[in-house]
């Protein structure tokens, strides 16, 4: 996770090996390792992008829009660059557990790249027989499909905004609520989705003239809208907590995400006993998957990589073992 940093966005120049503040491309291979499993055009929907996991204001703040409009759809090198601008502004702590991890510091070593190179352009992946197709890269425009497949990792946002649907992900739910259910957040890999906003209801049987109303406004899972930042993450997990007797208070919740992850849902520990043992400790409330599986609340993501679903499963094992989040004030 990158933190956010102040100030209007400058150009990012290109740094040469006698810059100061810089680190070697081995040392940014490792911080991408650690926040996105080396991924340079990781989009899973968190709200971070690349593989140094830049928030959007983060990526702007550095001047990495010269490159590209997010940090994902840059090269590797023009994202160390952007990288290195962030390290001299915030240092390591702005990649507050894998910079550590890393071996990130201001005087590390220069890296050797070049940022003139052109954006990396996704590469159409070839058709696989009986699977269903990724979503291209956001931002991307639409080029005609009437469906989608929906694949692991997908959002009904990342899929209306890879293939420009008018009204954005709130038509997409609307034209597919017969499939999707009453939670726009919890889709699966497989579902069929009409990507026709003229068609509600489309590609499912029923009533002609059922079909043809308006659907409802798209609600969150407690009918409210929250914001898609730490904050956002909290409220939400709250209202689910409260409609399934979880117990828990905003300060509990956000003292121990902030300890656990410091607010990074891609949070990985690969270092400790549990990972060890083949089961690290992922997302905001560094959960491992048996914990996961045994308290995931029904009607969140089956995720721990979801923000929500990552505190609300974790707030619930916490409720079971020590009375409530409120008591957890260290490892747990």
């Amino acid at each position: 996770m990158v933190l956010t940093a102040g100030g209007a966005g400058v150009a990012a120049p290109l740094l040469t090996a006698g810059s100061a503040n810089a680190a070697p491309v081995a040392v940014w291979d490792e911080v991408a390792a650690c926040e996105s499993s080396g991924d340079w055009a990781a989009n899973t929907g968190n709200g971070y992008y690349g593989g140094l996991q830049f928030s959007q204001s983060s990526w702007e703040s550095v001047g990495g829009t010269e490159y590209a409009s997010r940090a994902d759809l840059a090269t590797k090198d023009q994202q160390i660059a952007a990288g290195e601008k962030l390290l001299a502004v915030q240092g390591p702590g702005a990649w507050p557990t894998c910079g550590p991890k890393a071996g990130l510091s201001r005087d590390s070593g220069a890296p050797d790249i070049d940022t003139a190179a052109q954006p990396e352009a996704a590469s159409p992946a070839k058709p696989k027989a009986a699977q269903p197709k990724a979503a291209p890269e956001a931002g991307r425009k639409r080029t005609g499909p009437e469906s989608y497949t929906v694949v692991s990792g997908d959002t009904l946002h990342r899929i209306a905004t890879a293939y420009d649907v008018d009204g954005g992900w709130k038509t997409v739910y609307a034209t597919n609520r017969e499939t999707v259910g009453d939670n726009p957040h919890l889709i699966f890999p497989g579902q069929e989705l009409s990507l026709d906003a003229s068609r509600p209801g489309a590609g499912h049987s029923g009533d002609a003239a059922q079909q043809a109303k308006p659907a409802a406004p798209a609600p969150s899972a407690s009918g409210k809208s929250y914001a898609n930042n730490l904050d956002g993450w909290i409220r939400e997990a709250l209202d689910i907590m409260k409609q399934h007797g979880i117990p828990g208070t905003y300060e509990g919740i956000h003292r121990n995400i902030i300890r656990e992850s410091s607010g990074n849902p891609n949070a990985i520990n690969n270092w400790d006993i549990n990972a060890q043992k083949g089961t690290p400790s992922i997302g905001l409330l560094q959960v491992i998957k048996p914990t996961f599986d045994a308290y995931h609340v029904p009607g969140t993501a089956n995720s721990q990589y979801d923000p929500v679903a990552n505190i609300v499963a974790a707030c619930n094992y916490a409720a079971d073992r020590y009375g409530s989040i409120d008591n957890v004030n260290g490892p747990y």
